[in-house]
C-alpha cells in the first residue's frame, strides 16, 4: 500500500477488506478478522496522512454491517458484525484527514 501511495496520486482510494467475513463464528476466527480488517485500514489511513496529496478521497464499503433482518443474522451470525467497528474508524479518519472526504 505504501509504495501505491508514494508512487502515483489517486482520485479515489476504496478499502473494501470490511466486505470479507471470517471463515466461521468461532471466537478466534471473528478476532482474527476483525484484527486484520482493522489494522489494514488504520495503517491505509496513516499512510494516506503521512503521504500529503497521495490520495484525494477514500472510501470503505462493509456489507450489511447494519441490517436487521434477522434471517440474514441467523443465516451468518456473529460474523456478520464483524467490520462495524469500520464506521468509527472511518468517523475518526474524517477529522485526521480533514481534507480527504472520507
Amino acid at each position: 500500500i505504501k509504495e501505491l501511495l508514494q508512487e502515483q496520486k489517486w482520485d479515489l482510494v476504496v478499502y473494501g477488506f470490511g466486505i470479507d467475513f471470517p471463515a466461521s463464528s468461532s471466537v478466534d476466527d471473528v478476532m482474527a478478522h476483525l484484527d486484520d480488517v482493522s489494522r489494514v485500514y488504520l495503517e491505509l489511513g496513516r499512510l494516506v496522512q503521512s503521504v500529503r496529496k497521495s490520495c484525494k478521497r477514500l472510501a470503505c464499503i462493509t456489507r450489511e454491517v447494519f441490517t436487521e433482518d434477522p434471517k440474514k443474522h441467523k443465516k451468518v451470525g456473529v460474523r456478520l458484525v464483524t467490520a462495524s467497528t469500520l464506521w468509527g474508524m472511518s468517523n475518526c479518519l474524517r477529522i485526521e484527514l480533514e481534507e480527504v472526504p472520507v
